[in-house]
């Protein structure tokens, strides 16, 4: 496919079916055998799924493409990444907090005063992701599938407690 053909059939996949279907036809198996040995058939799987997804849900006109295949592929390791992040987060989030969270002596209470088992579960969960394990309030909410408004929030009161504990 060249370029030209491949920019007409993107810029019309989102409203017609044959568009999408040649495009998908064409690029479905390559980007599985692409991805399949850097993260796995299943995953690669996603990916491309998740891709073309995209492609229909999206409805903006796109600029010409010069190289279609790098661009396919750039967008799809953009997607790859991101996935393989969030899994190896979630795996690593479910092994810690998975029964009740022993954190041994020096953990075990927090901040001086507040046991783990006195908060919440999704405030045990933002304070575990954000200080044992480094994130930040942005990625926290996309783990927990909430707001940073959110986390933040409840970090905030969080914060007033234990102040209010310690003073």
């Amino acid at each position: 496919m060249d370029a030209w053909q491949f920019n007409v059939l993107l810029n019309k996949a989102h409203k017609d079916e044959k568009s999408f279907e040649l495009l998908y036809d064409f690029y479905y198996k390559r980007i599985v055998l692409r991805f399949c040995r850097y993260f796995g058939k299943e995953l690669a799987e996603d990916v491309a799924q998740d891709f073309f997804m995209k492609l229909v849900m999206s409805k903006k006109q796109y600029e010409y493409i010069e190289n279609p295949t790098a661009w396919v592929y750039t967008c799809c390791a953009n997607i790859a990444k991101t996935k393989f992040a969030k899994e190896t987060r979630e795996i690593t989030f479910n092994e810690e907090l998975g029964a009740k969270t022993d954190f041994g002596f020096d953990f075990e209470k927090l901040f001086l005063g507040i046991e783990l088992d006195q908060l919440d579960e999704l405030t045990r969960k933002i304070v575990v992701l954000h200080y044992w394990q480094g994130y930040h309030f942005g990625e926290i909410s996309e783990i927990l599938g909430i707001t940073s408004d959110a986390v933040r929030q409840r970090h905030k009161r969080l914060k007033k407690k234990l102040k209010y504990i310690l003073h």
